[in-house]
């Protein structure tokens, strides 16, 4: 070798050495990067999930424990894959029929919602029907006071009383009876054992000779006195009709045009 070259070399052999050095490390550092790069984007395309049908089904929004009953108050709709939805499971559209039902199992937030932890319609007691502070009450009825069999579970109707007054002077009855409506728009839970509307079938002949109204505890006491009193009659009204009817007694001798027409 030249004797310049080698003095030249010797003069900056540790900067040389030093370049080398930083230049393998460099090269190094890019090497482990791309590397590390590869393997970073074959893991993501490996735990890419494709795009999946998914389903609306109902879940907890809160927690639940057996005997709770289901309700838009702690039930919401959520967007579930199909995959991962069990059989029984409640959608939005089935929810309505389902309403008020009771669990047999604990629920946790976000838990789909299945058929199989509620109780079904026949072991549900008819007194889970009955809302907080209201009461169930059953009247006897005849073919009359049924509207001839076609009320159903879920009418609305009209309670009127027939019955015998006290005469004006106050000494005796007055000598004819006298009709008034006692309780209005009240809510029909059973006809005879039937607690569902439609149970019966369309067009086929039903009987009972009792109906189930819902009423407040100080309607019940009316309502026991007035089945004491004289006769109920029960008049079917139009579910969307809130309208209060006349009150004022109607002579059963003197006919409509005596009460100022049809009552409302």
């Amino acid at each position: 070798m030249n004797p310049i070259v080698s003095r030249v070399l010797e003069r900056h052999r540790n900067k040389l050495l030093m370049s080398a050095a930083l230049l393998c490390g460099g090269v190094a550092v890019y090497a482990g990067s791309q590397y590390v790069n590869e393997q970073v984007q074959a893991e993501r395309a490996r735990l890419q999930v494709p795009d999946q049908q998914t389903v609306e089904v109902v879940v907890a929004s809160a927690a639940l424990v057996p005997g709770d009953t289901i309700s838009a108050a702690n039930m919401a709709v959520r967007s579930v894959p199909v995959d991962y939805v069990p059989s029984g499971a409640v959608t939005p559209d089935q929810f309505e029929a389902l309403d008020g039902q009771r669990l047999m199992q604990p629920m946790h937030p976000g838990e789909i919602l299945s058929a199989h932890a509620l109780e079904s319609a026949d072991r549900q007691m008819f007194s889970s029907r009955v809302r907080p502070g209201i009461r169930a009450m059953t009247i006897s009825v005849d073919e009359i006071n049924s509207i001839s069999g076609m009320l159903q579970p879920g009418d609305r109707v009209d309670l009127l009383l027939t019955a015998r007054p006290p005469s004006a002077d106050g000494r005796g009855e007055a000598a004819h009876d006298a009709t008034v409506p006692l309780l209005q728009n009240l809510l029909v839970m059973a006809t005879g054992r039937q607690v569902r509307p439609g149970d019966a079938g369309e067009g086929e002949g039903r009987s009972f000779s009792a109906v189930t109204v819902e009423v407040t505890p100080e309607q019940a006491q009316r309502l026991i006195v007035a089945q004491r009193a004289g006769r109920l009659t029960a008049v079917l009204r139009n579910p969307g009709d809130g309208e209060p009817m006349n009150t004022a007694a109607c002579p059963c001798s003197r006919g409509a045009a005596s009460c100022g027409g049809t009552a409302r």
